[in-house]
């Protein structure tokens, strides 16, 4: 399983800071069930267990979101609308300081 690993500090970083005011990181696998456990070492080796964290083996979600490479992000509000996507760094610092402070 390759993945940008390089991405996660932010979201870590992102969830310790708005986990009060909501904030949620979900994660999602498109491994195949015999590649599941490396995926879930990973997300133990990161320390990412307070995210939610899913499979889509079969792609649905993937498929509804027009998921063409991964990784990707979306930045979803409380009604289900996204509001962003693959936001970086700053930018996702910035966007959500500007929606929870």
């Amino acid at each position: 399983m390759k993945t940008n690993y390089l991405v996660l500090p932010n979201l870590i970083e992102a969830k310790k800071m708005y986990k009060e005011k909501g904030f949620e990181v979900m994660t999602v696998s498109l491994d195949r069930q015999d590649d599941l456990g490396r995926w879930k070492g990973m997300v133990a080796a990161l320390k990412m267990d307070s995210f939610v964290n899913t499979n889509d083996e079969g792609k649905r979600l993937a498929t509804s979101l027009n998921i063409k490479q991964i990784p990707v992000n979306y930045l979803v509000d409380s009604n289900g609308k996204i509001i962003a996507h693959n936001l970086r760094g700053s930018a996702l610092e910035k966007k959500l300081a500007e929606l929870l402070n």
